[in-house]
């Protein structure tokens, strides 16, 4: 019998023209909060909560929400999605020259046009679908266990990023915690996951030391007096990788819910608080095996063995 071909190289690109089903769940499964400037929710806080800086009214959240969900359902561009979701926005007041602090979270003047809507699309889609990928890159890691960095390399490339270029490690090293693209505002950079024999059919290898781009640089979020610091080549924002912050969102949210469970002294509440928690998780993240570990644990009410299981299962 012929053995099965070699799996093929996955990158972030192509994920753009797979049925984003993940990412659009991460999208769906988020509150809403109103913020007035962008450093007021920080990296990890936007994998539970959607907000859009100077939007303070839910009505105008929900608009954009519900239409960014959309377009990455139907594989929408960012023009057709403007010309679509501008009327509404209109009719909201969102929209042209606003001095209006029930809209807007400030009595100054906010300028609403492409421009900002712009980055509202693509910071929102990519931020997305970087995660929906880790998942699937942590699902398929046993057969493809490295991950290649690669940037366009034309002349809109971050210096950083060109040098960032080829660089290959494996899936859990711990660089891919801060330079997991988009590492940027209108960052174009993606990854390709592979194996040691991709890497050899193509002469790659798998780079011994990640580079050394200097130190970490202080920022200054606003209404804060420490600073945050930043790696350098990434921008003050970017520097976490989105899925593997939503996988220890939900670690956390597992934790508390089990304890809860375990502590009403309820028959099946453990359990019923594991399906909770593994309903946000996709179907190709659920070997058979691990999920019959878990159901006994959830049976025996072993909530510290639930909570190790389920750390394994989400790549932590």
């Amino acid at each position: 019998m012929a053995s099965n071909p070699p799996p093929e190289a996955v990158s972030v690109s192509q994920t753009f023209d797979l049925p984003p089903r993940e990412a659009i769940r991460f999208l769906e499964g988020k509150g809403y909060q109103a913020t007035v400037n962008w450093t007021e929710m920080w990296e990890a806080d936007h994998t539970s909560t959607f907000t859009v800086a100077k939007v303070a009214k839910l009505d105008v959240l929900v608009s954009v929400r519900t239409s960014l969900e959309k377009a990455m359902a139907d594989g929408t561009p960012y023009e057709q999605w403007l010309a679509d979701l501008q009327p509404e926005l209109e009719r909201q007041g969102w929209w042209g020259r606003v001095q209006d602090a029930e809209l807007t979270g400030t009595g100054r003047a906010v300028i609403i046009g492409p421009r900002r809507l712009r980055t509202i699309y693509d910071t929102n889609l990519r931020m997305a679908r970087s995660t929906a990928l880790w998942q699937r890159i942590q699902a398929s890691k046993g057969l493809l266990p490295f991950l290649r960095y690669s940037a366009v390399m034309d002349r809109r490339t971050r210096p950083a990023h060109r040098r960032w270029h080829g660089v290959i490690l494996p899936v859990d090293h711990p660089w891919w915690a801060t330079h997991f693209p988009p590492n940027g505002w209108n960052c174009r950079c993606t990854v390709t996951q592979v194996n040691q024999r991709m890497m050899e059919r193509r002469g790659w290898k798998v780079t011994a030391t990640p580079p050394e781009d200097g130190p970490v640089r202080p920022f200054y979020r606003r209404g804060s007096s420490a600073p945050v610091f930043v790696p350098p080549g990434i921008d003050p924002g970017f520097g976490y990788n989105p899925g593997q912050a939503r996988a220890e969102a939900i670690a956390v949210k597992a934790a508390q819910s089990l304890v809860q469970a375990r502590s009403s002294g309820l028959s099946g509440a453990v359990p019923l608080a594991l399906d909770d928690v593994l309903a946000e998780l996709p179907a190709a993240q659920k070997p058979r095996a691990t999920m019959n570990r878990l159901a006994l644990l959830a049976a025996a009410g072993d909530v510290a063995g639930l909570g190790a299981a389920l750390a394994e299962l989400l790549g932590l």
